[in-house]
């Protein structure tokens, strides 16, 4: 007992503060790399980081001589949740700050002193807000998660019905990895009290364009009256799993996992076509707001969805993901296409082959285009046309005035 005591001490003496002033455990989110498949094909990085005076709610615990473990239980330091304002990443994350009243005892927001052993581990989510029904994120459950799982944290997305163009609305979601392990000295990032947490975005970014096949002449007018995206599942339950290294150690990074659960009620969305909502009410014959297709589409920032990952459910089943619209040419007769299901999109245009993608997965761009003809529609996954499967990184400018983080 004697030896154990004496390792974990040291392993905390040899790199707290000296005695004196305190150090305050401070926060950054420094954008990294990462990379998104599609498939085994598509590789691409990119980098995009939290917006000023924007707010992240961080979760900590502290394991004592411990390491943390893959099942840690509900948080047992920062808990409630520590509320932090993001400014920038200036002065060792020092100008990112915290209402230390929340937290239990005003000494937590140092790093210990001397030789009391501790062992903190942090997780923090994006964005934060007083009401769950402004973004849709309810508190994270850490007490009952599934089996295997550290956390579960309810989502809603955004819809329709209250009568606003969802999009206008949708947020942002995004957890971080959980900065396992941080003692003084030791942490995530490059300074000895700042932790470094690395946000991922948790939805799905689609985009749906609607062109003119290139064969269709140039004069030939065809409109769109009114497009909607259908049976789209917009509540799940994010989970977060940890998986402690081989070895721990100070430094030593685990492996934490995302994956949704529980996604379902189906609802439907309005798709705007360069932040126009065309439509058509087929009782009366009026069409509001028609756009005139060309043979590209240049998506605006509000035509753009922030679903929840799902499968896009085949043939057979109940609920299938489908864009549903009205269209014609040349004034002619109205025509209603309400079977172009998102589920049997197409590699290429004129192709019979499949595009691969079964499921929205979390932090994947995915854009389809609907190419309409004078006489037969063809559905297929592209930025234009000529090329028919895109998946790639959420984009690195402002979206409509969603949040962008980590990607």
């Amino acid at each position: 007992m004697a030896v154990l005591a004496t390792v974990s001490c040291q392993k905390h003496e040899a790199v707290e503060p000296s005695l004196g002033a305190r150090t305050p455990i401070l926060f950054n989110c420094n954008p990294v790399s990462v990379t998104t498949r599609a498939g085994e094909t598509y590789v691409s990085n990119s980098s995009l980081q939290l917006h000023e005076n924007d707010y992240f709610y961080v979760y900590a615990w502290n394991t004592g001589a411990s390491y943390l473990s893959d099942a840690p239980g509900v948080p047992s330091f920062f808990n409630p949740a520590l509320k932090v304002q993001f400014v920038n990443n200036d002065n060792q994350g020092g100008n990112n700050t915290y209402n230390t009243s929340a937290l239990r005892e005003p000494l937590d927001q140092y790093w210990p002193q001397g030789a009391t052993p501790y062992d903190y581990s942090f997780i923090a989510y994006y964005p934060y807000d007083e009401s769950s029904s402004t973004y849709g994120i309810s508190t994270p459950d850490f007490s009952t998660p599934p089996a295997g799982k550290v956390a579960s944290i309810p989502f809603v997305a955004k819809t329709d019905a209250i009568g606003d163009i969802a999009v206008d609305n949708m947020v942002d979601f995004c957890v971080s990895d959980i900065a396992n392990d941080q003692v003084y000295g030791h942490t995530t990032s490059p300074y000895p009290g700042t932790v470094d947490l690395t946000f991922h975005h948790m939805l799905t970014l689609v985009q749906i364009k609607f062109v003119k096949s290139r064969d269709v002449p140039d004069d030939t007018v065809i409109e769109l009256l009114d497009a909607k995206l259908e049976n789209i599942a917009t509540e799940g339950d994010l989970t977060v799993a940890y998986t402690p290294p081989v070895s721990p150690g100070a430094d030593v990074m685990g492996t934490t996992t995302f994956h949704w659960l529980n996604v379902d009620t189906p609802m439907s969305y309005e798709i705007t076509v360069g932040g126009v909502d065309p439509s058509y009410d087929s009782g009366t014959g009026i069409a509001t707001n028609p756009v005139t297709l060309g043979y590209t589409q240049t998506v605006a920032t509000s035509d753009i969805f922030l679903m929840i990952p799902q499968y896009l459910w085949p043939y057979g089943h109940a609920n299938r993901q489908r864009i549903h619209f009205w269209w014609r040419a040349e004034g002619g007769e109205v025509q209603e296409t309400e079977d172009t299901y998102l589920s049997e999109s197409k590699r290429a245009i004129g192709s019979d082959d499949d595009s691969g993608i079964s499921e929205w997965r979390i932090n994947q761009m995915v854009t389809y285009t609907v190419v309409i003809r004078t006489a037969a529609l063809e559905f297929g996954t592209a930025d234009d046309p000529e090329v028919t499967v895109d998946i790639a990184p959420w984009p690195g400018e402002d979206v409509n005035g969603y949040i962008q983080i980590v990607d």
